[in-house]
C-alpha cells in the first residue's frame, strides 16, 4: 500500500494535475490514510522501525567487498557492484528476490542496482543470497 501527498506553489500543482490520472488513488487506501492520521504513534513506531532496518541493511551490505553503498535519504540504497548489474539482477531473480537494475538508465550508473528496504527478514534473506551470489562470480570457475 502506497500513500504520497504534495506541498507545492499553486503553479506545480497545477501542472503536476494535468499529469495525474483521475482516481490515483482507491477508496481503501484513503481510508487506511485517514486512519493512519488519526494514530501518529503507531507512524513514529513503523518510521523507527524502517530506520532501524534500513541501517542494518546498509551496514550489511556495506560489509559485501564487492559492493559499495551509497547513502541515502530515501527508502533505498543505490548499490555499485564491480560486476554486470543485469547480472547480479538476473541472479538475485532467479532466487525469488527482485532488485532494481539501473544500470541502463545513464552510462554512469552501469554497474548499479537500487536496493529497498523491505522488513528484517526480507533483508537477511537478500544479504544472505546475495553475498553468495557475488562470492560464486568472484571465484574462478
Amino acid at each position: 500500500l502506497r500513500i504520497g501527498y504534495l506541498v507545492a506553489e499553486p503553479e506545480l500543482m497545477r501542472a503536476i494535475s494535468k499529469a495525474k490520472l483521475p482516481y490515483n488513488l482507491n477508496i481503501f487506501s484513503e481510508f487506511v490514510a485517514g486512519k493512519l492520521l488519526e494514530s501518529p504513534k503507531l507512524i513514529e513506531h513503523n518510521i523507527e522501525k524502517i530506520l532501524e532496518a534500513k541501517k542494518t541493511l546498509f551496514e550489511q551490505l556495506q560489509s559485501i567487498e564487492q559492493l559499495r553503498v551509497y547513502t541515502s535519504h530515501t527508502n533505498f540504497f543505490m548499490v555499485e557492484t564491480k560486476f554486470p548489474a543485469g547480472q547480479v539482477f538476473e541472479r538475485l531473480a532467479q532466487t525469488g528476490i527482485l532488485i532494481r537494475d539501473i544500470s541502463g538508465y545513464h552510462p554512469r550508473l552501469k554497474s548499479m542496482l537500487r536496493i529497498t528496504v523491505g522488513t528484517p527478514e526480507e533483508n537477511r534473506n537478500l544479504v544472505a543470497n546475495l553475498r553468495k551470489i557475488l562470492e560464486k562470480m568472484d571465484s574462478p570457475q
